[in-house]
């Protein structure tokens, strides 16, 4: 698991994710990129989200590309 990018909004830090491995059984390379939203001071109804698109996880933090 690699952090490509951290993007600070308020209080909400955006993680940008890349995760790669290999299937135990076929032996596979697989990997996947996705954001995390993870709110830093939250209040109740302020979860961490976890988004497959920039575009998402920036519009999650108020921002725009």
């Amino acid at each position: 698991m690699d952090v490509e990018e951290l993007i600070a909004a308020g209080n909400t830090v955006l993680v940008s994710v890349r995760q790669r491995g290999v299937a135990r059984i076929s032996g596979v390379p697989t990997e996947g990129h996705y954001f995390n939203a993870l709110v830093l001071s939250r209040s109740q109804g302020d979860p961490d989200r976890e988004l497959s698109e920039r575009a998402q996880a920036l519009e999650a933090a108020g921002l725009r590309e």
